[in-house]
């Protein structure tokens, strides 16, 4: 039931940026950010949704270069997001889902930041369930902003461009052998 909800809301996201591609930019930008946000992160995989527009601007013979932009754009700001609320409810935190009844997830992602610094911001994005409580705990335990500004723009760019780039280079392989 899930799956096949999931499966149709991906197929519907991916035709719709089919038929408005200029409009596929901000779809990217939103799904960025919002795979960011823990409480938000959980019903939107954009990675499917990324490689699918990705294939369709390499088919269609568009550059991937503004995707790439939104994307990377969208993850930056999701992170800050929930980096400067892991700073303003801190102590709070713990009393709100879904870490009232995990928190489990707020001690693991804690002594991710606490022992991979800058570095654990860049490997949590290829991580689905790591994604979005990397920020917020680094929010929660004092990173410096300008550390996480700094990774999270490099992670940003990494991840928007492999998931975007997936699909865009399998698409365009596929196009250039046929």
């Amino acid at each position: 039931m899930i799956t096949e909800l999931y499966a149709s809301w991906t197929t519907a996201v991916v035709n719709w940026s089919e038929i408005n591609p200029a409009l596929a930019i901000f779809v990217v930008f939103a799904l960025a950010f919002v795979e960011s946000i823990v409480l938000l992160a959980a019903f939107v995989r954009s990675t499917v949704i990324f490689a699918g527009i990705g294939a369709f601007y390499a088919i269609a013979g568009d550059t991937l270069l503004l995707l790439w932009f939104a994307g990377s754009l969208g993850a930056i700001c999701g992170d800050a997001f929930s980096f400067f609320m892991g700073r303003i409810l801190k102590d709070d935190l713990q009393d709100y889902w879904p870490f009232r009844d995990y928190p489990g997830m707020l001690i693991y992602s804690r002594n991710i930041c606490q022992e991979w610094g800058w570095f654990a911001l860049i490997a949590s994005k290829f991580s689905f369930g790591l994604r979005p409580f990397i920020p917020l705990s680094a929010g929660m335990f004092g990173m410096s902003p300008r550390v996480l500004l700094l990774a999270s723009s490099a992670a940003g760019v990494l991840w928007a461009g492999v998931m975007l780039g997936a699909g865009f280079v399998v698409a365009r392989a596929f196009t250039l052998f046929l």
